[in-house]
């Protein structure tokens, strides 16, 4: 009984350490990191044009990029990270013209395997002063699991374009159980709704560009782990009782 008390625990102490310690980074800027294949992708601060999709985190997800729910090519720059070709064609933009169908870019990231805990969300090249000297920028992440809209993130920018030495950054962080993560531009009405006592005299969303720079993400237990840490932890409740009954 001795033997198999200890097999046990050591079975639901590796399951339980392994469900925590599983902290995955998806990195588009240096150093590049769970892109199953960077072939073609930036080596510095140059712009290249890539395919609609990639595979990342072994097979376990993709990233793909979009216009107007089409297909289009993602871009990428080191420095920056993802962006869609269009456009600011290194950053996803949106482009509203009255009278005209508007033109909406986002990048989509979707676990194709298994739920991810998203903690962290780091977008670059969003300004609180872009290049014409007043706009501010803002970014939206919408959170899904099984088509359901969980919550939207929103970043604003805080740097200001005439300070060379920054890069746009925004962080969010967080903890959302999550199957699809869209990456877009919001509109000024959408904004609105979220912070109705914000003055928002300073946003164009035609003016907001942002790419996406890096993730951090937790695989959920994988169903059997789970089941084995939770054996094993009922085995051990029963043990306890039976020594003292």
């Amino acid at each position: 009984m001795k033997r198999i008390f200890i097999a046990v625990l050591c079975c639901a102490a590796f399951c339980s350490r392994n469900a925590s310690a599983m902290l995955d980074t998806i990195s588009f800027v240096s150093p590049l990191e769970n892109v199953d294949d960077t072939t073609g992708w930036s080596a510095g601060d140059s712009l290249v044009s890539l395919n609609h999709s990639y595979n990342l985190l072994s097979g376990n997800a993709t990233v793909s990029a979009y216009i107007n729910l089409n297909d289009a090519s993602l871009s990428h720059r080191l420095t920056r990270g993802l962006g869609v070709y269009s456009g600011e064609l290194d950053e996803i933009d949106r482009v509203d013209v009255a009278g005209q169908a508007s033109s909406i870019e986002h990048i989509d990231i979707v676990f194709t395997s298994q739920d991810y805990f998203v903690s962290s969300i780091e977008v670059r090249s969003l300004f609180d002063f872009d290049t014409t000297g007043s706009n501010e920028e803002w970014a939206a992440i919408a959170f899904y699991n099984d088509n359901a809209l969980l919550q939207t993130a929103y970043l604003k920018g805080s740097e200001d374009w005439a300070n060379p030495l920054l890069d746009g950054d925004a962080l969010w962080t967080g903890s959302v159980l999550a199957d699809e993560l869209l990456f877009y531009v919001p509109t000024l009405s959408e904004l609105q709704i979220v912070y109705p006592d914000y003055s928002f005299g300073d946003f164009n969303p035609a003016l907001s560009e942002f790419a996406v720079a890096r993730l951090e993400v937790t695989p959920i237990p994988a169903p059997g782990a789970l089941l084995l840490g939770l054996i094993g932890l009922g085995a051990i409740r029963r043990f306890k009782l039976r020594r003292f009954v």
